[in-house]
């Protein structure tokens, strides 16, 4: 049932009856596809309605179906009142996030980094024409260099952590957010935001280009080892919480924004609120 109410909530960015009922079909053979561990790709172009103009992809699993939900639907990625001029997606995925940003921030330069080799593929197919769109293939770490990463059935179960279910070995390049930014020309991003499945907690306490952005926008895993998210946050000495979304005890997403100059308060009056989705 949950994954038939997911479904309802993507179909309602879909404005016309016959493409309402592609989804259901393209929902269904995804379903399958995974249930009977098809490992050849099944490709489909989705069409939706994005918060100004309509948007496109092409997807071939069910979770990037869960992902246009999370981030058009449940607004994972709505933020404060700002005009970034440079926004870095950690962990975009086939480019799902980047859409998004690119219709909301129409002016913003967009550098979009992912380490899985095919799902890199399709980020660039989904959103490699965009003007201003940057993309790197690598893994966002705290320390150049090469290590390996670990992929699943569904494009969003890669990490540079081995677990169950993720079979498939890569040997992929990692680059540190100061490495990143050097590499496209920019001294610093106004947004960061990081779905990088465990390696966020070391970029949180290592990184110096991190602490230079405006707004930090991360799922945080407790699963791994490590200093706990709210040690993570007294870590970030210049920015306050204002938001978190999700499980609080598995999978958080946390938005935290920097502090105006003499603010020396822990938490300000949240924006919408820090709640529960």
């Amino acid at each position: 049932m949950a994954e038939v109410s997911r479904l309802l909530d993507v179909m309602t960015l879909i404005l016309s009856w016959p493409e309402r009922v592609r989804l259901c079909m393209i929902w269904l053979v995804l379903t399958f596809k995974l249930r009977l561990k098809v490992k050849r790709d099944i490709e489909f172009a989705l069409r939706w309605q994005g918060p100004r103009t309509p948007q496109r992809a092409v997807i071939s699993d069910v979770s990037e179906l869960r992902v246009i939900r999370e981030v058009f639907v449940s607004g994972e990625y709505e933020l404060p009142d700002v005009a970034p001029a440079v926004i870095l997606d950690l962990g975009s995925n086939i480019g799902i996030s980047v859409l998004y940003f690119r219709d909301v921030y129409p002016r913003a330069r967009l550098i979009a980094v992912e380490a899985d080799p095919r799902t890199f593929e399709r980020l660039r197919r989904n959103v490699g024409h965009l003007q201003d769109v940057e993309l790197v293939h690598a893994a966002a770490s705290n320390r150049d260099g090469m290590v390996k990463l670990y992929s699943g059935r569904e494009s969003w179960s890669a990490s540079v952590h081995r677990a169950v279910g993720l079979e498939t070995e890569y040997d992929v390049p990692a680059l540190t957010i100061e490495s990143i930014l050097s590499q496209v020309g920019e001294r610093r991003a106004d947004i960061v935001k990081m779905d990088i499945e465990g390696s966020e907690r070391a970029i949180l306490k290592t990184s110096p280009g991190l602490r230079e952005a405006d707004l930090i926008v991360f799922e945080f895993h407790h699963g791994d080892a490590g200093d706990d998210l709210w040690t993570i946050l007294d870590g970030l000495v210049k920015f306050t919480l204002v938001r978190m979304m999700g499980d609080s005890n598995q999978h958080p997403l946390v938005t935290v924004r920097r502090r105006a100059s003499g603010d020396g308060s822990s938490f300000e009056i949240p924006w919408p609120a820090v709640r529960e989705a």
